[in-house]
């Protein structure tokens, strides 16, 4: 036959030539491939194992044969782990090698030093014998992952599903890790072993001191040698996603959930779209007790593979989990929570103090979860007292305040805060009520995913109308006058007793202007703002300026909130206006809570920050009949539209108050200015007594206090409590 005389001829058991070896082996594997993808495990099976003995030599007598050469000399070897004096023949329990004595197996296989016979006379020079050696590693590695797959699945397609178990396959996997050291190989060992149970080793073993120890598993075992194998992988393969995944499972199975949750971690960052391993991760946290999270690897995986019925599965139970038990209908009332850190002496608690106690026990029951520690103030006082059921909650933690609420059947939960210090935001998150609302305590969105299409936000046709319910992600109650709450007819300084005449309001407003500014002269205007100064952005400095600029008889009363603000704005009014106009800014210290109620009074016109509005301060002014001049710069922007619902609140609803509130309610900024110069420009002085336009709208908002719907709680409260039922009922 031609060729006989080559070198190596039939060195295989093939009749080719051994140069040749090499190229046949590749075709074979490839054909080995080919089948497997086709489905069909038995053609794939053989192809591969031709492939192994092209390499091995058909003269070993076959795949069994080879195996158990391989299985007899690793035996015989220091590392093995079989009972010592086993005959290879009728033994079936596996032999259990770490890593470093599986890498010699093919040198205890083939003596002249793992030299594979079918391949020695390929030449040495290039790449050809190194392709050939990983290609037979390969055929090794598939050939041992068909006969594993076939033992665990059982179908009538896989191949010698009965001929081989984890003795013999091990065999094959260690033959073809010693060829070429692969992550995916170390992978298919780690998960073979980890099904062997764990027995105390007959035989001295081999311990690898960088190995972590961990309760429970015993050294040497199929259980130990897994994890050495898995880390054995990662050494190779740090990026290996398979590996970090079974890694993590393992450990799960051994108790070890938080270094499980990092393996699997690790094998998402690897692989952000690997279903398995983010449904893996899903399971873990979840049972770490992390439900949101949870979730959100469970739609990943659901999202990557739609089909995963594990992830499908496991994020229906998640979401399942989140949903608290409704509460029963109301019977006869709704019970509403209000959530909030400001149930002490701050703006929220002036504003809302009355209302816990003055809901329709017959419509609402009040609750009320304050959430930081009593400061004994009189509007504390007040709303433990009046509250139907009132919680000091400030030292509970989110779980527990949410399984009080939960516990308590709360309708509607109340946020008082939204994004404002103190916010117990994470309480919202859990939903536990069906409804929640936002108001008051945040002017604007929540724009949270726990919102959406749960949170009502109260608001009127001036803080927020239809062309701009984009902004919003929650549903919008509109109220019918105002949805800004005030407390001031119940609580002001001056509440008591009959209201003062025009002539005595006057006079009292006369005397306490000379308090306050003993040397200002009689003829002078005084406009004001009382807002905390880093509401004022330069362009409506830069206004104020030209206003006052307009009216050399007027001043500017600013309040030192925060004191360190006064020299940078006395600068910038020099800088940018004069010395005459910036010598007309005045500053004084912020005064308490019923001075500053009772001085505002004594200001002529308060100018307005449109950026964002006056809130509490605008209520303060207007309850002491100044006139409030405000421009709602941006229609989308609750926080600057907010003053013009409270004033129009406070004005009467008759055609005087509507005038009086196009006259104070500018559309730009240009008019604004005008307005703020008009109005500066119509008053007159006559000792206490006033004229011009400018007083006939005080004297109008001060003999409406008592009539406006701004300053009606009780009303204001009927209508919430309206609001409460319709967002039930809807």
């Amino acid at each position: 036959m031609p060729g006989y005389d080559s070198p190596g001829f039939a060195s295989s058991g093939y009749a080719i030539s051994g140069a040749e070896n090499g190229r046949m082996l590749s075709l074979v594997h490839a054909k080995g491939n080919l089948l497997y993808s086709l489905g069909d495990n038995a053609g794939a099976a053989k192809a591969f194992e031709n492939a192994v003995l092209i390499s091995a030599s058909k003269r070993t007598g076959g795949i069994s044969s080879l195996i158990k050469h391989v299985l007899k000399v690793v035996d015989e070897d220091e590392f093995g782990t079989a009972a010592p004096g086993t005959h290879v023949s009728n033994s079936t329990e596996p032999i259990l090698l770490p890593p470093v004595a599986a890498l010699r197996t093919a040198q205890l296989a083939f003596p002249n030093n793992g030299d594979l016979p079918g391949l020695r006379y390929i030449p040495n020079k290039g790449m050809s014998k190194k392709a050939a050696v990983s290609t037979t590693s390969n055929s090794l590695l598939s050939l041992a992952k068909i006969f594993q797959d076939g033992m665990a699945s059982g179908l009538p397609k896989a191949a010698y599903q009965s001929a081989y178990g984890v003795r013999e396959i091990l065999a094959l996997y260690y033959l073809s890790l010693s060829l070429q050291p692969s992550p995916s190989t170390a992978n298919n060992v780690g998960i073979l072993l980890a099904s062997v149970q764990q027995t105390i080793p007959p035989k001295k073993i081999y311990q690898d001191p960088q190995q972590t120890r961990i309760p429970g598993v015993v050294p040497g075992s199929g259980i130990a040698l897994a994890l050495a194998y898995y880390n054995y992988g990662l050494n190779l393969d740090a990026g290996h996603a398979h590996l970090y995944t079974n890694l993590g499972s393992l450990l799960k199975d051994l108790g070890q959930l938080k270094m499980a949750i990092a393996m699997y971690e690790q094998a998402v960052h690897c692989d952000g779209n690997f279903d398995i391993a983010l449904a893996n991760l899903a399971n873990a946290v979840k049972d770490d007790g992390r439900i949101a999270d949870a979730i959100v690897y469970y739609k990943r995986a659901v999202k990557v593979n739609p089909d995963f019925a594990e992830a499908v599965c496991g994020l229906a139970n998640a979401l399942n989990s989140t949903v608290f038990e409704p509460p029963a209908p109301p019977n006869p009332y709704l019970k509403v929570g209000y959530v909030s850190s400001d149930f002490n002496n701050h703006p929220l608690a002036h504003l809302m103090q009355s209302v816990f106690g003055m809901h329709n026990r017959m419509r609402v029951k009040a609750y009320c979860y304050a959430t930081t520690m009593s400061d004994n103030s009189p509007h504390r006082q007040q709303i433990e007292r009046e509250s139907p059921v009132f919680y000091d909650a400030h030292s509970w933690s989110a779980e527990k305040l949410v399984q009080q609420i939960v516990k308590d059947g709360i309708h509607i939960l109340i946020n008082l805060n939204g994004y404002t210090r103190g916010a117990r935001n994470e309480v919202f998150a859990a939903r536990p009520a069906p409804i929640q609302m936002s108001f008051m305590g945040f002017a604007g969105t929540l724009g949270a995913e726990w919102n959406v299409d749960l949170e009502d936000q109260l608001v009127d046709e001036n803080s927020g109308g239809d062309q701009d319910d984009w902004v919003y992600g929650e549903n919008i109650i509109y109220c019918k006058d105002t949805f800004f709450c005030c407390d001031h007819r119940q609580s002001a300084p001056d509440v008591h007793g009959e209201q003062l005449d025009w002539e005595q309001e006057q006079v009292r407003r006369w005397q306490m202007r000379k308090e306050i500014f003993p040397d200002l002269p009689d003829d002078v205007i005084i406009l004001g703002n009382f807002n905390q100064l880093y509401k004022i952005e330069p362009t409506t400095f830069r206004t104020w300026l030209r206003i006052l600029a307009n009216l050399p008889k007027a001043i500017l009363w600013l309040l030192r909130f925060p004191d360190v603000g006064e020299t940078h704005l006395k600068q910038t009014a020099l800088a940018w206006a004069g010395p005459e106009v910036a010598s007309r800014v005045i500053f004084t210290d912020v005064a308490p809570k019923h001075q500053h109620i009772s001085r505002a009074r004594v200001c002529d016109l308060f100018l307005d920050t449109p950026e964002c509005n006056a809130h509490t301060t605008a209520a303060d002014v207007l309850w002491s009949g100044t006139p409030l001049l405000t421009l709602p710069r941006y229609p989308y922007k609750m926080c600057s539209r907010m003053a013009a619902s409270i004033l129009k609140g406070a004005l009467p609803d008759n055609e005087a108050g509507r005038q009086a509130a196009s006259e104070l309610v500018a559309q730009s900024e240009e008019e604004y200015e005008r307005s703020a110069i008009r109005l500066g420009s119509s008053i007159r002085y006559s000792g206490h007594r006033i004229s011009g336009r400018l007083a006939d709208l005080r004297r109008l908002l001060y003999e409406s206090r008592f009539a406006s719907a701004l300053f009606d709680t009780k009303r204001w409260v009927m209508d919430l409590e309206e609001a409460y039922e319709t967002a039930w009922d809807r």
